[in-house]
């Protein structure tokens, strides 16, 4: 069970390494028992509400994340690579070394397993309706052309005779569904594109404070606006309540969602589209 909310005196550390510029008063911080801190309500939220804005630099974009990769790392970049592929490439890196500059924190394989069919048995993922399971084929292809591309890279980088206790794919398998769960579309209208840049549906941002937020099917909106961002309630929250956030890509919306669902049904039953629909309001 998770301990008590927090009284308050870790959120000016985590403000200032997280790039938030404001935080809600009706929102603190819990300590879970893994060490993880969560942000949570400390008081009802209602709807609609601003709880969080923060500094966009201190966010991982694309020409942070591919200047980074090629000329810090050196790392080889496909040129039909994914931005999956680049932003997971580089978590994984700032994970294999510790004393590299890194505002993230990216999960254990089982905490993705609820929410994630892509990691189910077949026996679950027959649960799934059947336009999720046509998108949970294209996700795993993609994932797996995402590792063919970062395999050798990777495993050229490991550590030898680390403290390492898991493998590189294991790592950018938890990399990877980190970034699919946690990146949002960039909609900022100052964005310039040039033919450096991916085409606009392509673009995504990952912040910092993703990190202390927990995956919801209900979760907050993220506003990108200029040099900012904040986050909005979609729902209501009552005291000690996580917040959450879900990305905004529809077709991962909906895997969650069905993850979310079908693991709360035992045994587990197909889920048509209105009762994935009737969950997800």
């Amino acid at each position: 069970m998770a301990q008590e909310p927090q009284d308050g005196t870790e959120l000016p550390g985590l403000l200032g390494k997280k790039g938030v510029t404001s935080l809600a008063e009706n929102v603190g911080l819990k300590r879970l028992p893994n060490q993880r801190s969560i942000l949570v309500a400390t008081s009802p939220i209602k709807s609609g509400e601003v709880i969080l804005k923060g500094d966009m630099g201190d966010a991982l974009e694309f020409p942070l994340v591919k200047s980074t990769l090629e000329t810090g790392a050196k790392i080889f970049l496909p040129p039909e690579a994914s931005m999956h592929y680049l932003f997971s490439v580089l978590l994984v890196l700032q994970i294999m070394k510790p004393k590299s500059v890194s505002h993230w924190q990216i999960p254990e394989k089982n905490y993705f397993e609820t929410s994630f069919p892509i990691l189910w048995d077949e026996r679950l993922q027959a649960s799934l309706p059947e336009e999720a399971k046509i998108w949970l084929v294209a996700q795993q292809d993609r994932l797996d052309m995402d590792w063919d591309h970062a395999k050798e890279s990777l495993e050229a980088n490991w550590p030898g005779g680390g403290d390492m206790s898991t493998s590189p794919e294991e790592l950018f398998l938890r990399a990877w569904l980190y970034v699919e769960s946690r990146s949002y579309q960039d909609t900022r209208c100052d964005t310039v594109l040039s033919s450096a840049t991916p085409q606009p549906d392509d673009r995504q941002v990952l912040f910092p404070i993703i990190d202390h937020l927990t995956i919801d099917p209900k979760g907050c909106k993220v506003h990108i606006e200029k040099g900012s961002y904040i986050l909005e309630t979609t729902r209501e929250y009552k005291p000690g309540q996580p917040i959450g956030l879900l990305c905004r890509n529809n077709k991962i919306d909906l895997l969650i969602t069905c993850g979310v669902t079908t693991r709360s049904l035992e045994p587990p039953g197909a889920l048509d589209r209105e009762t994935l629909s009737n969950n997800a309001n």
